[in-house]
């Protein structure tokens, strides 16, 4: 019938590809996990920085800015971090280079790459023309 070498080969194959099996479930269930509160993090970021006016007077964005500061330094990795340090010298409409950068690093950390550049990334402008007056 079966010797035991072969016995115990089977149960330690058994065991190694369960162990395998739980090691890997576990590290995607982290990765997946890292991924959903990278978004819940960067989605209102993105719209905060654009929607910031002059320089931070404000004490509600100044503390909404360095409440994303303390999460971006745990969550985000070195060069998310490093472009957002960047862009909290920026005041709208000047430079929006650099803002469209930290949004880049944005897009590169979280889908793993992007073709685009930084001259195609553009904010909507609606502008009222002459001849719509009712």
């Amino acid at each position: 019938m079966f010797d035991v070498e072969t016995i115990v080969l089977s149960v330690v194959l058994a065991v190694l590809a369960s162990y395998l099996t739980y090691f890997f479930g576990i590290r995607q269930m982290v990765r997946q996990t890292l991924f959903a509160q990278k978004i819940e993090l960067y989605k209102p970021l993105i719209h905060d920085l654009a929607n910031l006016s002059g320089t931070y007077t404000s004490n509600e964005m100044q503390a909404k800015l360095n409440k994303y500061n303390r999460e971006l330094l745990l969550y985000a990795p070195d060069d998310v971090y490093r472009e957002y340090l960047k862009v909290m010298g920026w005041k709208k409409g000047e430079d929006f280079g650099r803002i469209v950068g930290f949004w880049l690093t944005l897009r590169k950390e979280l889908l793993g790459k992007t073709d685009l550049k930084a001259d195609e990334i553009k904010e909507v402008e609606i502008v009222e023309s002459m001849g719509d007056s009712a």
